[in-house]
């Protein structure tokens, strides 16, 4: 998009963006939808389920390690196979035809409907919880304050 700006005495040149994502910025768009679908669900589990908070930190250690490791296997396999479609691709080349389309399938139908709404679900009822049924929740208080 190409806006002319005014400036006092004239006109500035038209101002324009690079269409391009780097490594850097696939990477923080990678860590901003980890962080942001799982950090405010999850954390709770491990702690209740760990001892100490020495343990909690150190599982997460442990996952940041495994996604590392995962990481690091898509980026040979986008190396060995450098071409658009990602883990179908993979699949179709790498072990047969009918494994790239039955993850495509399972992906489309299962993953992406169900598991975008299940996930919006579980957020909604977690904001819910905390404004209405908590004690200390918006609807809580109002409750408390009639008694």
């Amino acid at each position: 998009m190409r806006q002319l700006a005014q400036r006092g005495r004239g006109i500035v040149a038209p101002v324009t963006f690079r269409r391009a994502l780097g490594p850097f910025d696939a990477t923080m768009i990678v860590i901003g939808g980890i962080v942001g679908s799982g950090i405010f669900i999850n954390p709770y589990l491990v702690a209740r389920t760990l001892d100490s908070s020495v343990l909690v930190l150190a599982a997460w250690i442990a996952g940041g390690a495994i996604a590392l490791v995962g990481a690091f296997a898509y980026a040979e396999l986008g190396g060995v196979f450098p071409s658009t479609g990602g883990q179908y691709v993979y699949l179709r080349d790498g072990w047969h035809p009918l494994a790239g389309f039955l993850y495509g399938l399972i992906e489309a139908l299962v993953t992406a409907l169900v598991g975008s709404t299940y996930t919006q679900i579980v957020a909604f009822s977690v904001v819910i919880a905390a404004l209405a049924v908590m004690p200390n929740g918006l609807l809580g208080r109002a409750a408390a304050k009639k008694v």
